[in-house]
């Protein structure tokens, strides 16, 4: 490795510990967030993901109807992913049929969803033994 590409890596390096910035992937539950709002639907972030992310300054790109990543300070980003599992699986108890069953099928599941997208694996949601698809892809609208 050159001289001057090892000088640029520790200047990039040195650039991404003083901003403090960082980035995370996590789960979205497209059928859960359509409900978890007031009003009409919420598009596939929820409704407390995106008031929380926005409060805290951290950005969200749509990576797919099923993840997205999420960017901003260190400490905020933290504080999202320590409670995403929470987030995603609130909604709005008067727009779902059987919402106690729907919040404990999630609050269950969730944090094996989000360990599968740190993992990179987020192809594997869809897989039967995680049950992602009869949480967050069936519509739970009345």
């Amino acid at each position: 490795m050159t001289r001057q590409c090892l000088r640029s890596r520790m200047i990039l390096g040195l650039a991404v510990v003083l901003s403090g910035c960082t980035t995370v992937h996590l789960p979205l539950c497209p059928s859960l967030a359509h409900v978890s709002g007031p009003g009409g639907p919420s598009g596939d972030v929820g409704f407390f993901v995106r008031r929380n992310a926005d409060g805290r300054g951290v950005r969200i790109v749509e990576l797919s109807e099923f993840d997205a990543e999420f960017s901003g300070m260190v400490w905020n980003v933290r504080w999202l992913k320590r409670n995403y599992v929470t987030m995603l699986c609130a909604f709005d108890p008067v727009k779902v049929h059987d919402y106690t069953a729907a919040y404990t099928s999630c609050m269950d599941r969730a944090p094996q969803w989000v360990a599968l997208v740190l993992a990179g694996r987020a192809k594997d949601l869809l897989k039967d033994p995680y049950d992602y698809a009869g949480n967050c892809v069936a519509p739970y609208l009345h």
